[in-house]
């Protein structure tokens, strides 16, 4: 995965690998200095991550068991925790912690993640309550303008664009929320 200035590498036994700008600990290091070269990132003793996700200044992966994990610049609320302050090491989204996760996505300023009942939750104003909620849901990616999210479902077409307008800072206006069909171009 890669942020704006750091990367993230998933290994094959679930490790989780980070280097670049250290920053707000972006990297998950324990630290906020810059790594030239890749460095482990320590998750919870029995955590194996099966997906990493990178914002501008902020990280994120899923685990095995479904759990999420951020970390990095708490700007707005991105990592979904309660405190305000910058995590330099993984620390699991407690919000989250009675769903069971499919799916993660860090747009620049804003931490997505998807259950294995098709809700899309939407941190940090969205932790409570399902931004959207869809059985056929299965992916998403999410653009760089923090507003547009592509989401892959079982369904003809297969991807949907949410459009969510709305600041960082201020939950997604469920009226302006728009969900359609999203066309892809024939080759």
């Amino acid at each position: 995965a890669a942020g704006a200035f750091h990367s993230l590498f998933l290994l094959a036994d679930g490790a989780v690998y980070a280097c670049g700008l250290g920053a707000d600990g972006r990297l998950g290091l324990g630290h906020s200095i810059n790594a030239a070269l890749p460095e482990r990132v320590r998750l919870s003793a029995d955590a194996k991550a099966r997906a990493v996700v990178a914002g501008v200044a902020h990280s994120a992966c899923l685990t095995a068991d479904g759990a999420l994990y951020a970390w990095g610049d708490p700007a707005r609320g991105a990592l979904g925790h309660k405190d305000l302050d910058a995590s330099r090491s993984p620390k699991r989204v407690d919000a989250l912690a009675a769903v069971r996760l499919v799916a993660c996505a860090c747009s620049m300023r804003k931490t997505y993640a998807l259950d294995d009942l098709g809700r899309l939750w939407a941190l940090p104003h969205h932790a409570h309550r399902p931004l959207l909620a869809r059985p056929d849901l299965r992916a998403i990616a999410v653009s760089d303008d923090d507003d547009t999210l592509v989401l892959a479902c079982d369904a003809d077409p297969p991807f949907l664009q949410l459009h969510a307008p709305g600041a960082a800072d201020q939950p997604t206006d469920a009226a302006k929320t728009v969900l359609k069909p999203l066309r892809l171009a024939r080759a």
